[in-house]
């Protein structure tokens, strides 16, 4: 009787270790997933805003090279880069990519100066908790500009 007992003991122990595991190990695989997403995001929004800015024309920025407008190929006078209300990058109002790019309720800000003919751009991914995932910082030199 008490061997009986002593077994179901080790087993109830073995079996919670295991669940525990199993969590830990879910917990760390959503996490590398987020993690995973959130740069993929920053790469393609890095590359899109490359592409924006570097057809731009007429370019007109502030004394400290923010509030950046210029003229796009794709999106005409006046353009520039903010967020709607979902999170997502806009250009001119328009949402740059598609809302399917944005996996598991993440936002996104792009941040662009421009400086001596010089674009400067910080693309930041933030979780839905608000937790930064990734950032990609580059600078474009406009062809036209």
């Amino acid at each position: 009787m008490v061997e009986m007992l002593c077994a179901v003991l080790v087993l109830v122990l073995a079996s919670g270790a295991m669940a525990m595991e199993v969590t830990f190990a879910t917990r760390t695989y959503n996490d590398s997933m987020a993690t995973s997403q959130a740069q993929t995001l920053s790469s393609t929004l890095s590359t899109a805003v490359k592409e924006e800015l570097r057809y731009a024309e007429v370019i007109t920025a502030g004394a400290d090279g923010k509030n950046v407008t210029y003229s796009s190929l794709h999106y005409g006078d006046g353009a520039s880069f903010g967020v709607n209300s979902d999170g997502q990058v806009t250009v001119k109002g328009e949402k740059l990519l598609s809302s399917a790019a944005y996996d598991a309720g993440m936002t996104a800000s792009a941040d662009i100066t421009y400086i001596n003919g010089l674009f400067s751009a910080v693309i930041t991914v933030k979780s839905s908790k608000g937790a930064e995932l990734a950032e990609s910082t580059f600078s474009v030199r406009p062809l036209n500009g």
